[in-house]
């Protein structure tokens, strides 16, 4: 590969692939293994347009940022090592280990379970840390996106019986607009595809997250709702209630932040997404039992009178 011979010239590397390589935009990442040594680098490369290549040189420029911005040891991202304009590729630390999704596939000890969460709840609280602001909450953009997509793609709910208690939720969300409106929120640039497979442990226990590359601001509840569902649905995809899984939610809350979020907002927040959550998947068949599973919690978050966390 160009950018690797520009970047260690004149030595061997041997490639595979870590993610399917993606046709609409020639999006690949690959591991470099050098040959006869341990090391090893993660290269993410994609089109050679000049937007695709705008896109990737933004992302390699919000992971530096991230890089410097997190310097503990013990809670990371990788390292941005180069970026080949010509051949659109930039390169960076390989986080090799087992991600929290891998630990929850096979874990070897379920007493660990609050300690990987905990340490999960740190790691996303110094991610959403520089950025991150209490801020009055408008639920102008969430109640104006669902009215759009659940009223305008749903139908009126006879003879659906699950459409009709999609509707339903959203008319009671529409009737606490008014009354969350400007209490205290917590806004920052969230990850965006924050789930169990973005979080991987190194065998030194430094937990590095990965495969990020948003530059706007959000409500920071979206990155914890994202992960804590994963979460959920693969610990335990036929939970009865949210109790079930306070040993995960529990220690994230407690790590993740003090500082301030009204109850209520936590509560129209993850009622909201789950709604959206619930819409996306809601025509959907044959869904997999990763999906099946998420379905059947967010049907809990979006009927719970408390919040997660």
């Amino acid at each position: 590969m160009q950018a690797l011979e520009s970047y260690a010239p004149g030595r061997r590397f041997v490639f595979s692939s870590l993610k399917p390589f993606r046709a609409r935009d020639a999006r690949w990442v690959l591991r470099a293994k050098e040959r006869g040594h341990p090391n090893s680098f993660v290269c993410k490369t994609s089109a050679r347009t000049e937007g695709a290549t705008i896109r990737l040189k933004r992302q390699y420029q919000r992971q530096a940022e991230m890089a410097s911005l997190m310097p503990s040891p013990k809670y990371r991202v990788p390292d941005t090592l180069a970026f080949d304009t010509s051949c659109n590729t930039f390169i960076m630390e390989d986080a090799k280990g087992s991600s929290v999704a891998d630990w929850i596939k096979n874990p070897s000890d379920t007493s660990n379970a609050p300690r990987l969460f905990r340490k999960s709840g740190r790691w996303l609280s110094k991610f959403h840390a520089p950025n991150l602001k209490v801020c009055d909450f408008n639920p102008t953009p969430q109640v104006n996106w669902l009215r759009k997509t659940v009223r305008e793609e749903l139908p009126s709910g006879k003879g659906d019986l699950e459409a009709k208690r999609l509707l339903d939720l959203f008319c009671q969300l529409e009737a606490q607009c008014e009354k969350v409106r400007g209490k205290a929120t917590l806004r920052t640039i969230t990850h965006r595809d924050f789930h169990t497979g973005n979080l991987v442990m190194k065998r030194n226990g430094a937990l590095y997250g990965i495969d990020f590359e948003n530059h706007n601001e959000d409500e920071a509840f979206r990155d914890v709702f994202s992960f804590l569902l994963d979460a959920m649905a693969r610990i335990r995809p036929n939970s009865q209630t949210l109790s079930e899984f306070n040993n995960i939610l529990t220690p994230f809350s407690a790590a993740y932040t003090t500082l301030p979020i009204d109850p209520s907002v936590m509560l129209f927040i993850q009622r909201a997404f789950s709604l959206n959550e619930l819409r996306n998947i809601h025509r959907r068949k044959d869904l997999s039992p990763l999906k099946a599973a998420k379905k059947h919690i967010l049907w809990m978050i979006a009927n719970s009178e408390a919040p997660l966390i």
